[in-house]
């Protein structure tokens, strides 16, 4: 069995690409990118919770945090408590 690098370098994913993304969603729905600092995201249900969290998902680095912030500190100063993404 070809691995999922393989298939993704191979010029059969241009031709019909439903059997790849069909094996992605089954085995690794969310796939790291060989060599890449990139992820595949394989159904609509995920790809809509990374929009809807852009602050856990978003490759853009994040500003740096004052020296003496307690961890969890929001913006204001104060510590986010809540245990929801």
């Amino acid at each position: 069995m070809e691995s999922l690098e393989d298939r993704l370098a191979a010029a059969v994913l241009w031709e019909d690409p439903n059997p790849l993304f069909e094996r992605l969603r089954q085995e690794a729905p969310v796939w790291r990118l060989p060599g890449e600092l990139a992820y595949l995201v394989s159904s609509w249900e995920l790809v809509a919770e990374a929009t809807d969290r852009v602050a856990d998902f978003s490759n853009l680095p994040s500003p740096p945090t004052p020296i003496g912030t307690p961890v969890g500190a929001t913006a204001s100063g104060s510590a986010d408590m809540s245990t929801s993404p």
